[in-house]
C-alpha cells in the first residue's frame, strides 16, 4: 500500500505523474474491478469524427479521458477541430481506418510526451474480409472509416465513416452507451445508471444486472394516411406510465371510407421500442359497430378490424376508440 501525494500539492518539484493520473482516476467512472472507463465526456451526441474533401478526417471539439496505464488517466481537450491525414484509397477492395485519440508518455516508452490524434489503417482486403487494425495502447477508438477503392475524399461514398467513441462520465454519474450491447460489456458497480441511445431509455445496476428505469412520457402515434388523431376531449393519445404503454381518445378517418366486416386495415404506428414483446390483440369499439378489435404488432403498427361493413358518409365521422388498450413495453 503507498499513500500517493495530494493534487494539487505543495511539492517544490510538483507532483509525479503516476500519483496525478490516479488522483485523477477517482473522479472517472470505474467497473467493479477498479478500471477507469475511458472515453468521452459528452456535451452532446453529435458526430466526432466526419469527412473532408480531402483524405483526412476532421475531430470534433470534445473532452477525453484516456488511461494509458491501467490504474490512472488522463484527462485532455481537443480544443476546436483537427484534421487527422489519411494515406489514399487502395487502388482495388478496400481497408479500414480507424481515428483513435491518446495521451503518451515518455515513461511509457511513447515517442513523445504530448496527446495525439492519429489513424490506425488496416490490410487491404475484399469487403467482407476486411479486418479492424488494432489502436496504440491506452487509445480511445472515436469512428472506424471504411474507404474503398477510388475514393479521393472522406466526404464521397467511397468512405463510409461509423461513431464508434465510447462515452463516460465523472463517478456517479450517468454512462451513456449506444447499443444493448455496450451496456451489457458494462459492469459497475452496484446503484450505477446508464442511458442507452438505441432504445432512449435508462437503466440502473442491481444485483449484476441492467433494470429499466422508467419516467412517465408521451408517446408519438403517427396515422396511416387515410386517417387523424381526435383533438379536444376525445383527443389520441399515447404514454408510458412505469413498465406499461398506454393508448386513450379517438383515431377517425381523413378521407371517406369503405371499410369491409373483417377486414385488416392499418391504422397508425408507434415506436418500435414502445410496441409489445408479442403482437396483442384488444377488444375495443367504434361509431359505426359495437365490436371492433385492435392488433399491435412488436414493430409498432396498428391495425383494426370491424364486426360489421360500412361506408363513410363523409370526412371525421367514422371513429375507433384506443381507451383502455395498454401493455407491458419491451425490455
Amino acid at each position: 500500500m503507498v499513500i500517493r501525494n495530494s493534487f494539487p500539492t505543495g511539492l517544490p518539484t510538483g507532483l509525479p505523474v503516476l500519483d496525478t493520473r490516479q488522483a485523477l482516476a477517482g473522479l472517472i467512472a470505474r467497473d467493479t474491478q477498479g478500471r477507469v472507463r475511458a472515453g468521452v465526456l459528452p456535451v452532446h451526441l453529435n458526430a466526432l469524427v466526419t469527412g473532408r474533401s480531402t483524405m483526412a478526417y476532421s475531430v470534433a471539439d470534445m473532452t477525453l479521458v484516456t488511461s494509458r496505464v491501467a490504474g490512472g488517466s488522463e484527462l485532455w481537450r481537443v480544443d476546436g477541430t483537427e484534421v487527422v491525414t489519411t494515406t489514399a484509397a487502395p487502388t482495388a477492395n478496400a481497408r479500414l481506418d480507424v481515428i483513435y485519440a491518446r495521451a503518451r508518455f515518455s515513461s511509457s516508452a511513447d515517442t513523445s510526451n504530448a496527446p495525439e490524434l492519429g489513424v490506425a489503417q488496416g490490410t487491404v482486403a475484399p469487403i467482407n474480409s476486411l479486418v479492424k487494425p488494432a489502436i496504440p495502447p491506452g487509445a480511445v477508438e472515436l469512428a472506424m472509416a471504411q474507404v474503398s477503392a477510388g475514393a479521393t475524399s472522406t466526404q464521397g461514398t467511397g468512405v463510409v465513416i461509423t461513431q464508434s467513441a465510447p462515452y463516460t462520465s465523472t463517478a456517479g454519474g450517468v454512462v451513456i452507451v449506444r447499443t444493448a450491447m455496450e451496456l451489457a460489456a458494462w459492469s459497475p458497480p452496484e446503484g450505477s445508471l446508464a442511458y442507452c441511445i438505441a432504445d432512449t431509455s435508462t437503466y440502473r445496476r442491481a444485483s449484476g444486472v441492467w433494470n429499466p428505469v422508467f419516467h412517465e412520457r408521451e408517446i408519438t402515434i403517427t396515422p396511416h394516411a387515410y386517417y387523424n388523431l381526435h383533438e379536444g376531449v376525445y383527443r389520441a393519445s399515447a404514454y408510458t406510465d412505469g413498465p406499461r404503454v398506454y393508448l386513450e381518445g379517438l383515431v377517425r378517418n381523413s378521407i371517406v371510407l369503405t371499410v369491409n366486416a373483417g377486414a385488416r386495415y392499418a391504422l397508425a404506428t408507434i415506436p418500435a421500442a414502445d410496441a409489445p414483446a408479442r403482437t396483442l390483440r384488444f377488444g375495443t369499439s367504434s361509431r359505426e359497430t359495437a365490436f371492433a378489435m385492435i392488433e399491435v404488432t412488436t414493430t409498432g403498427e396498428i391495425s383494426y378490424w370491424l364486426e360489421t361493413g360500412f361506408t363513410t358518409a363523409s370526412v371525421g365521422v367514422f371513429h375507433i376508440s384506443l381507451s383502455g388498450i395498454s401493455w407491458r413495453r419491451k425490455r
